[in-house]
């Protein structure tokens, strides 16, 4: 994916008025539609939908090369409604994260889609995980196994 020209001098720029965003949308089949949640101090409308101010920290692992790489999130637990949403899935939660900047917020400059949140962990101050991108690389191919000796005893003596 490539930075618009916008973003490449303000991320350039010594000083810039521009702000850069994180936006993240929690979603899981349990809800009744996405949380949708920025790390602002004032909610922000981005292509239609409002993202409410909720301060979070995401830390990117170092990129080894050895293992897939995965990103820690710290979420403030400000109010219960992530801790009350967490609570009641029965499977890990997907998160996409965008960036944007806070003069274009509906100019998505870097999407990162369907990531799992696992190894959620909380407290009365934060709530905190592992988001992981799913491991295409080292999965099995065909899905299945066939155990032709089950089905062939006359093949197979």
């Amino acid at each position: 994916m490539t930075l618009s020209t916008r973003a490449i001098r303000s991320a350039q720029a010594l000083e810039t008025d521009e702000a850069w965003l994180i936006l993240l949308e929690i979603d899981h089949a349990t809800l009744a539609q996405p949380i949708p949640v920025v790390n602002n101090n004032e909610d922000i409308i981005s292509n239609g939908q409002t993202f409410l101010a909720y301060p979070f920290e995401i830390v990117l692992a170092n990129d080894d090369g050895e293992k897939l790489p995965q990103v820690s999130l710290s979420i403030d637990n400000v109010d219960q409604t992530i801790i009350r949403a967490i609570r009641g899935m029965g499977t890990p939660p997907t998160v996409d994260i965008m960036l944007i900047l806070s003069d274009f917020p509906d100019s998505v400059e870097i999407q990162i889609s369907d990531m799992t949140l696992r190894g959620v962990s909380w407290t009365a101050q934060s709530v905190t995980g592992i988001l992981y991108i799913e491991d295409i690389l080292n999965k099995r191919f065909p899905d299945e196994s066939i155990n032709l000796a089950s089905g062939y005893h006359g093949l197979f003596r």
